[in-house]
């Protein structure tokens, strides 16, 4: 989730007017993976994009783990390293791999790894990671077992070093998603259990570790016992934070300050996405913002609103038509760089459509032209990040 999924543009840099080309990355289903369906194809993976043709040809795949599933994706400042998270079992405790990419020869240089083996309680499922946006010296990976999260420092030339000691709260039931704040001064949390743990838990955060925990937004009160916030994600100013969640309307926006942490909630949207929504982002300069969620018939794979400071959300854009049938699972979604196209990352949920969506992107207008999906390339996909232009 999360601005840490690629690049961070500049506040006020965008130009949606103009055309996007670059690399489009992808975590997903391996085709040998025990969890895998009949269109499972890569658990890591890169395809260019054009704005004016679509998408190409996938570039040579990883050779990372294709009997496993990666969960989460993101891509490092300097646009060439790019960590996954890993669905790990009892013999393969590696929840966190790194390698890096160049448009120009793919995929290349030693594998970094980080193994974890920390307590009796092995990792079994690392549910997201996220490089610090600004230095991209710090990596967080999230996870479903005892210690929900590690942060890591991070070197593009030696991989991950000694991950910091862990927070003094520690949450036993899990974490879904991990963010940085644009200054890299704060980190943010979606608990896999919002009603016990909050919709969102922040730290102070500083090249001395985990630093104060911020006190949890008051509204809402989760009532679900199961209920999960899905994404989690800041503003590129740093000074709001929206959150994802199972419980309707699905998505919460909360002024940010990194003085007093979280401010009263935001209205919610009048035209409410709905529920069991697994991903927000913002566009480059903060006045758009979208979320994307499980699909049912006639239903929209990505929701888009208007975003100001001082109104809050707007009037939802026009939605898209003619989505895929029941259980098509959006389970995240980027912009481009330039704001001029919206991916979105599909999983199946009992037999929809899945795989990798594009759309042209219109500031102020909306939806343009769907592209051909990336289907039979790609399969079945937890998480969609952009990597370097071309």
């Amino acid at each position: 989730m999360r601005q840490s999924k690629g690049l961070l543009p500049a506040a006020g840099k965008a130009d949606s007017g103009t055309k996007w080309s670059g690399v489009v990355f992808a975590a997903g289903v391996g085709e040998n993976a025990p969890t895998r369906f009949k269109d499972s194809k890569y658990a890591s993976a890169a395809i260019p994009f054009s704005s004016s043709t679509g998408f190409g040809n996938t570039y040579a795949p990883l050779d990372d783990f294709t009997n496993s599933e990666a969960y989460g994706i993101s891509v490092h400042p300097n646009q060439t390293d790019v960590a996954f998270a890993w669905k790990s079992d009892r013999t393969a405790l590696i929840p966190l791999t790194a390698k890096k990419f160049s448009p120009a020869i793919g995929w290349y240089g030693p594998r970094f790894t980080y193994s974890y083996t920390e307590g009796s309680n092995e990792w079994q499922t690392a549910t997201d990671c996220a490089f610090s946006p600004l230095t991209g010296n710090y990596i967080g990976v999230t996870g479903v077992d005892k210690f929900y999260c590690q942060i890591l420092p991070y070197s593009p030339t030696t991989g991950f070093g000694a991950k910091f000691p862990n927070p003094s709260y520690n949450i036993i039931r899990g974490m879904n998603r991990i963010t940085f704040s644009p200054d890299e001064t704060v980190v943010a949390l979606a608990p896999k259990v919002a009603s016990r743990d909050s919709i969102c838990i922040a730290y102070k955060w500083s090249a001395a570790g985990w630093g104060t925990k911020y006190s949890s937004p008051s509204s809402p009160i989760i009532t679900d016992g199961a209920m999960q916030s899905t994404g989690v994600t800041f503003n590129p100013t740093g000074d709001a934070i929206a959150v994802s969640n199972y419980q309707s309307p699905g998505i919460f926006v909360y002024p940010w300050s990194n003085q007093t942490g979280f401010g009263a909630k935001y209205s919610d949207p009048v035209s409410a996405p709905g529920q069991n929504f697994n991903g927000v982002a913002w566009n480059s300069d903060g006045t758009e913002i979208a979320v994307c969620g499980q699909s049912v018939p006639g239903a929209v794979p990505v929701n888009v609103y208007p975003w100001s400071p001082t109104g809050g959300f707007g009037t939802k854009y026009a939605e898209v038509v003619g989505f895929g049938p029941t259980g098509s699972g959006p389970r995240n979604v980027v912009w481009s760089p330039n704001d001029s196209d919206i991916f979105v990352a599909i999983r199946t949920q009992g037999g929809g459509s899945s795989g990798l969506m594009g759309y042209e992107w219109k500031k102020g207008v909306g939806f343009g032209k769907q592209q051909p999906s990336a289907w039979s390339s790609y399969g079945q996909l937890n998480d969609v990040a952009i990597g370097p232009s071309f």
